[in-house]
């Protein structure tokens, strides 16, 4: 009974997080905060009723250790506030694989499953975000193909090193007779710099955009010190605006601020847990 509740549960959470994210990119704290609660107090009841406690202390550490992950990665500004919660709940409702769905799926269960969920989501998200940037890349083609040339000048600098690593690279796996090895590794070595520019030069020609004071939210990130009269009144922060701060911006009665906006994050986190329900670790070990 307390697999299908959490099952239920998690998917009508992440769902509607979903739904949220891809529309306005915010979470209301409320679904998150009734997700993380309804998956502790759901192992708590069960644990008392067949008074066996491992359910709810279980419930507790993958909250615990989804606390530390969501908050690593918030602080390292790669997921979300939003983001974070949802994973401390994942951690409180799927601690351990849910039996019930071991009749209908034959799931890799060699580590576990809340350490599957958080590589499952991240392997997923890498491929969403790579996905993602492929469409504003084709949607913004113009500025993308402007702004790509000024990068790639801009860069010359660490494009002559790498090149010539990967050649040494190329040169040493001949002599050491590993040559796929060395082929593989020296193009892999240089898609990933072209890709990291092509990353960067798409957020910054899409993600970043000026935004009245009135359409703020809690939380949205600030790529640069915000200055008034000459002087730092907010400066840029991992944890993003807060209520104090955009109280002080109306104060000051200022029109506008450079905002970040992230990826919508939210449904590789929820494709990663479905992929993780049906085919467990998706890396065969």
């Amino acid at each position: 009974m307390i697999d299908i509740i959490l099952f239920l549960v998690t998917m009508v959470a992440l769902i509607f997080a979903t739904v949220f994210d891809v529309k306005t990119k915010e979470i209301p704290n409320w679904l998150t905060y009734s997700f993380i609660t309804l998956a502790l107090t759901a192992n708590l009841i069960y644990s008392v009723i067949i008074s066996d406690y491992s359910f709810i202390l279980r419930s507790i550490l993958g909250f615990l250790l989804f606390f530390i992950i969501g908050n690593i990665m918030y602080f390292s500004q790669q997921w979300g506030g939003g983001d974070a919660k949802l994973a401390m709940g994942l951690g409180a409702a799927f601690y351990t694989y849910p039996n019930l769905l071991l009749d209908l799926f034959d799931p890799n269960l060699t580590i576990p499953f809340v350490i599957t969920i958080f590589i499952n989501i991240l392997i997923v998200g890498a491929g969403y975000s790579i996905s993602w940037s492929a469409y504003l890349i084709i949607k913004n083609y113009k500025k993308f193909r402007t702004s790509l040339k000024n990068k790639l000048k801009e860069t010359k600098y660490i494009q002559a090193p790498v090149f010539v690593f990967a050649v040494i690279l190329l040169a040493l796996s001949f002599i050491m007779e590993f040559k796929l090895i060395g082929i593989i590794s020296s193009l892999l070595l240089i898609s990933l710099m072209y890709l990291l520019i092509a990353v960067k030069t798409i957020d910054k020609i899409c993600m970043y955009k000026t935004v009245a004071i009135s359409k703020l939210t809690e939380g949205d990130w600030i790529p640069k010190s915000v200055y008034h009269k000459g002087k730092i009144i907010i400066k840029s922060k991992a944890e993003g605006i807060t209520k104090e701060d955009m109280a002080l911006l109306k104060k000051l009665k200022i029109k506008k601020i450079l905002i970040r906006e992230g990826i919508p994050f939210v449904p590789s986190i929820l494709l990663g847990v479905i992929i993780s329900l049906i085919f467990g670790f998706i890396i065969p070990i």
